[in-house]
């Protein structure tokens, strides 16, 4: 979680999209040779819409603070026990809950 970025940009986009490809790029940044990635998430709230915005040099946590910040209706969680945030989870890392999204199953 206090992995830095040298550069992260969102665009326009939902929070869990914005989450999803924050955990692509983490992903990318610590495993430099992984040639792609499939599958699938829920995209999230389209009422829910967070940036655009670019930051420098900033933590993951950091931009998840910020993300939840706009959506002025979210919280993200960590779902890992401490000893195990130096790794990858398939699971991930963190959670992003959606406090506008009426249905469990729309939350990623």
């Amino acid at each position: 979680m206090d992995c830095v970025l040298p550069k992260y940009s969102v665009p326009r986009c939902t929070l869990q999209e914005a989450s999803q490809a924050l955990w692509l790029t983490l992903y990318m940044k610590l495993r430099p040779n992984t040639q792609g990635i499939a599958g699938e998430y829920a995209p999230g709230n389209p009422s829910g819409m967070v940036g655009p915005f670019a930051l420098r040099d900033v933590t993951v946590h950091q931009v998840l603070d910020r993300l939840v910040r706009e959506s002025l209706q979210a919280a993200w969680v960590v779902q890992v026990p401490a000893n195990y945030l130096g790794q990858l989870p398939a699971t991930g890392l963190w959670e992003v809950v959606d406090y506008s999204v009426s249905s469990p199953s729309d939350v990623t």
